[in-house]
C-alpha cells in the first residue's frame, strides 16, 4: 500500500508542481528511494511481487485496450499481473493457484468496491453508535462466513494448485523472457504463437524434477527427529520415512506460542514442494515417538500420500491419533508392517528386517528398512537401540556385512550402534539425525568414537544440514546443503 501511495502521490506532486512525469519514471523513482532508505528490502517478497506486477499493468496498456467489456478486462489485469509473476511466484512458494486466473475476476472487485467500503463503513459505525453496529454486524457475519467458507471450498478443489516445484535460476530467466515474448504476441495479435512461447518453458518446468536417472536418499536438517525422502528414478515412487516432530512440554500459559513452531508444515512440505513432489506412495512411520511421528498430519494435509506404513501395535498410541484421523478423513489406507515385507521397483529393492512381533513396546519396535540398489546397500533403523540391533545382528549377520550407508539408530543415542553392530556393517557413511546443541547430546560421544576408530566417516544433518546421497549405476555420491530446498 506504501510502494503504491508513494507513487501516486509523487505524480500529484509533479504535477502540482508543473513538472510532467510519467507513470513508468515515478515508479523507477519510487523504486530507488526504498532501496536506497532500506536496501534490504530488494529481499522481501512482495516488495518484488508489487513493483514486478505494476510494470506488467503499467506496460500492457495495448493488451488491456483489446476489450472494453469490464469484465473481460477485469480478466486481463488479472492475467497479465500473475502471467508476469508466475516464475516468481514458483522461486519463492514452489505452486501457483490456476483458479486465481478465473476467482480474481470476482474476489477482486468483491473486496475493493463492497468488502473494503463495508468494513470502513461498520467501523466508523462503532465509533457512533454501538446498538446500532451490532445490529448491522448481526446481517454481515453471516455473509462474511459464507464467504470465507466459499473460498476455503474453492481452494480445497482438486487440481487448482499447480506444483511443479522450485525450478532453476536460469529456467525462471527462460520462463520470464518467454511472458514478454508472449505479452509482444498478443498485442500483434497472433495467439498461436503466445501459446507455443508460454507453455513450453512451462512444460519443461514442470516436467524436469521427474527426468533425473538416479535414486536419491534425503536426510532432512529435522532438529532432533527424523525425516528421510527417497526418490526412485524418474520419480516412479517417493517414500517419506518419519516427518520429524518437537517433543512439546508442559509449560506456563504465557509462555506458550500462539502459533507453535510445526516441522511438518514449516520445514517438510516446503522441502517437498521445492522438489516438485506432489505424491507420496508410501509414508513410513518407523515408531510412535513425537519426534519421528508428530509432523505427519501436517504433511498429509498438504501432500497426497498413497499409503501409510506403520509398526505394528502403535496404532494405538495417542502421539498417532492425528495423523490416524486425517489418514481417515482423507482415505487413505493405514497398515502395519513388520519383518518379511519385500518389494522391488526397477533395480531397487526394500526389505522390512524388523519389528518380528505384534506387540508395541517402544524404540526396539521401530521399522528398519533395508534399500539395495546394484552394489550399494542402506539400513535404516529408527530409533533401534542395543537389543534390536543383537537380534538384527543374529538374522541378517551375512547380509548386512560391510554395509554402503547406515541412518544410526536412535540419533546416535550411547544405547544404540552398539559394538558388534558397527563392526558387522563397517558402513561407509553413516547419518546421525540429530538437531544442533540438542539437550540430549545426541550423537553420543562414545558413539561417534566406536565409528572414529575404525576410520569410518560419519555426519550429523544438525551440524551439516539437509545430506543427499545420491545412487547412479554402480556409482554413489554425497551432497550437504545447509538449505533444505535446492
Amino acid at each position: 500500500m506504501l510502494r503504491a501511495v508513494s507513487v501516486v502521490e509523487l505524480i500529484m506532486l509533479m504535477r502540482y508542481a508543473r513538472w510532467q512525469i510519467s507513470i513508468d519514471d515515478a515508479l523507477a523513482i519510487s523504486f530507488l528511494c526504498f532501496v536506497l532508505l532500506e536496501p534490504g528490502v530488494i529481499y522481501q517478497i512482495g516488495f518484488q511481487l508489487s513493483y514486478l506486477a505494476t510494470v506488467s499493468l503499467v506496460y500492457s496498456g495495448v493488451i488491456l485496450r483489446l476489450s472494453t467489456n469490464w469484465l473481460i478486462r477485469s480478466f486481463l489485469i488479472t492475467f497479465v499481473c500473475q502471467l508476469l509473476v508466475y516464475p516468481l511466484l514458483l522461486h519463492h512458494f514452489y505452486e501457483i493457484s490456476i483458479s486465481s486466473f478465473l476467482a480474481n475476476i470476482i474476489f477482486v472487485p468483491l473486496f475493493s468496491f463492497v468488502i473494503l467500503p463495508l468494513n470502513i463503513a461498520m467501523f466508523v459505525i462503532t465509533i457512533i453508535s454501538m446498538p446500532v453496529a451490532k445490529v448491522l454486524f448481526a446481517g454481515y457475519e453471516p455473509l462474511r462466513i459464507w464467504l470465507t467458507t466459499f473460498i476455503l471450498y474453492v481452494q480445497e478443489l482438486p487440481f487448482q494448485l499447480w506444483s511443479p516445484g522450485k525450478p532453476a535460476i536460469w529456467l525462471i530467466c527462460v520462463a520470464l523472457i518467454s511472458v514478454l515474448a508472449g505479452f509482444y504476441f498478443i498485442e500483434i495479435k497472433h495467439y498461436g504463437k503466445f501459446a507455443v512461447v508460454i507453455f513450453i518453458p512451462a512444460i519443461c518446468i514442470h516436467l524436469l524434477p521427474m527426468l533425473f536417472n538416479e535414486t536419491k536418499l534425503t536426510f532432512l536438517n529435522v532438529g532432533q527427529g527424523d525425516c528421510t525422502v527417497i526418490e526412485l528414478p524418474f520419480r516412479r515412487a517417493v517414500y517419506v520415512i518419519d516427518s520429524g516432530g518437537l517433543l512439546r512440554f508442559e509449560q506456563e500459559l504465557w509462555k506458550t506460542s500462539e502459533s507453535p513452531y510445526e516441522v511438518g508444515r514449516q520445514v517438510v512440505v516446503p522441502f517437498l514442494k521445492g522438489k516438485g513432489i506432489r505424491d507420496i506412495d508410501i509414508f513410513i512411520v518407523t515408531h510412535a515417538d513425537a519426534d519421528h511421528v508428530e509432523g505427519a498430519e501436517e504433511i498429509l494435509q498438504e501432500i497426497n500420500m498413497h499409503e501409510i506404513h506403520l509398526t505394528p501395535g502403535s496404532m494405538d498410541k495417542p502421539i498417532m491419533q492425528d495423523l490416524l484421523m486425517e489418514a481417515k478423513k482423507q482415505m487413505v489406507q493405514v497398515k502395519e508392517k513388520m519383518h518379511g515385507t519385500t518389494w522391488r521397483i526397477g533395480e531397487t529393492s526394500f526389505q522390512y528386517l524388523w519389528p518380528l512381533e505384534t506387540v508395541y513396546e517402544g524404540n526396539n519396535d521401530s521399522i528398519v528398512l533395508y534399500l539395495q540398489q546394484g552394489a550399494f546397500r542402506a539400513l535404516l533403523t529408527g530409533d533401534l537401540e542395543e537389543h534390536g540391533e543383537q537380534e538384527i545382528i543374529r538374522l541378517y549377520n551375512k547380509q548386512l556385512a560391510e554395509m554402503t550407508l547406515l541412518k544410526a539408530g536412535h540419533h546416535g543415542s550411547k544405547t544404540s550402534s552398539i559394538e558388534p553392530f558397527v563392526e558387522l556393517l563397517r558402513p561407509e557413511l553413516t547419518i546421525f539425525s540429530a538437531g544442533l546443541n540438542n539437550r540430549y547430546r545426541h550423537p553420543h560421544d562414545e558413539v561417534v568414537e566406536r565409528f572414529a576408530s575404525r576410520n569410518l566417516p560419519t555426519v550429523t544433518t544438525g551440524i551439516d544440514g539437509t545430506i543427499e546421497v545420491r545412487i547412479r549405476g554402480e556409482t554413489w555420491s554425497v551432497q550437504i546443503e545447509k538449505d533444505l530446498v535446492q
